[in-house]
């Protein structure tokens, strides 16, 4: 099983199932995880403002199923505190299953979409993964080889994944938090990974210093700047490492409100390569 993190929830879903389908809005939207053949799990969020009545949320959908001949052999199951129903839905052997959080105030949908029976096992080892993530205050998210933690209040508004690179960008109240993973670093980097970053600084912005620091047999190196973005002073802050286990390229940016404060020791370690590194919160 492999653990994903996404808006505040884990879930452990079949080593060969991937994201295929995801949703950047906090309030109400999905992942869709599909395996070589087809589509095989839908995790659906939706944020309300207070806890609903899930059975009858469950009764009003499976009656709006039946009255619209989308389904045939239906039939109520639960599973511990998950209300739901099976049946064969527009062609599709379903299970359908639903829970609130309080914590994210959220209700959660899990959907299965099955070939010829229902696997009872991966059902229950996968409904009872889900859970609330909340680590002092921070949100942790893991997706597509990124593993990184963000601030509690930050939204995701970009996530681009294409093969062998994942770019994920985060705004708060406190900063924008810029996340990527490059892949086939040998085939495309020809220069010294710090020069490369350099190179990627913004234009209006002036570097203030570099330096390189050690960690865990990962050398990482850091670039502070200032300059301006729409009339604004702002810090620009990299942290750029080659990860001698996955043989990735890592690369954080972050940018906030100006700040004189450049130490290594402030720009704490968010996002996490391999059991070498540790995520510092």
């Amino acid at each position: 099983m492999g653990l994903v993190i996404w808006r505040g929830f884990n879930i452990s879903v079949p080593d060969e199932w991937e994201i295929l389908q995801f949703s950047k809005n906090f309030e109400i939207g999905s992942l869709l995880f599909a395996d070589r053949y087809s589509f095989r799990f839908e995790f659906n969020w939706n944020r309300l403002s207070g806890k609903p009545y899930m059975e009858k949320i469950v009764e009003d959908y499976l009656l709006d199923l039946v009255n619209n001949k989308r389904i045939k052999n239906e039939k109520r199951i639960t599973l511990y505190d998950w209300k739901g129903f099976e049946g064969i839905v527009d062609g599709i052997l379903t299970s359908r299953f639903g829970k609130w959080f309080e914590k994210e105030s959220c209700m959660i949908e899990g959907v299965f979409l099955w070939d010829l029976k229902r696997d009872l096992d991966t059902e229950e080892n996968v409904l009872t993964s889900i859970s609330t993530d909340d680590i002092f205050n921070k949100r942790r998210w893991k997706a597509f080889g990124i593993d990184l933690v963000t601030e509690k209040d930050a939204k995701l508004v970009l996530c681009d994944v294409k093969p062998a690179y994942c770019k994920m960008v985060f705004k708060s109240k406190k900063c924008e938090e810029t996340f990527e993973r490059f892949g086939l670093v040998n085939f495309w980097l020809k220069e010294d990974y710090g020069k490369w970053s350099k190179k990627r600084i913004p234009q209006g912005f002036t570097v203030k210093k570099t330096s390189e620091k050690k960690l865990n047999d990962h050398s990482v190196k850091y670039i502070f700047a200032e300059g301006y973005r729409k009339f604004r002073r702002l810090s620009y802050q990299s942290q750029t490492w080659l990860c001698p286990e996955d043989k990735r390229l890592y690369n954080l940016i972050i940018t906030k409100k100006y700040s004189k404060s450049f130490e290594e020791d402030s720009f704490y370690q968010k996002i996490l390569c391999c059991n070498k590194m540790e995520i510092k919160i």
